[in-house]
């Protein structure tokens, strides 16, 4: 059920996103005020990109608000998501709780 729920989430959310930024790109002259504005974005997604792996706060507060629309493989090498409390934990925390 989760994994449905994933899928129809991300559905929702490419057709928002797509949504936007076509209304967006009819609203706002591509050069030089889209390119700037692109440009910008872009910057800001990789500095939290990088945030999130040198800092657990950043980390906590990007999984709380994205987590939900995360596959497996985007949540990141250092954590992996609980499938029994849908919670994300650090990767060697992992390790230690499957050992017995």
């Amino acid at each position: 059920m989760m994994l449905h729920k994933l899928h129809l989430s991300r559905r929702i959310q490419h057709a928002l996103t797509g949504l936007i930024l076509l209304l967006i790109s009819h609203l706002i002259p591509p050069y030089p005020h889209g390119f700037i504005l692109l440009s910008i974005g872009t910057l800001a997604f990789y500095r939290i990109h990088q945030l999130r792996l040198h800092d657990d706060t950043w980390d906590d507060w990007y999984l709380e608000k994205f987590g939900g629309l995360l596959r497996r493989h985007e949540i990141g090498e250092w954590e992996y998501l609980n499938s029994k409390d849908e919670t994300f934990r650090p990767l060697m925390e992992c390790s230690k709780t499957k050992k017995s």
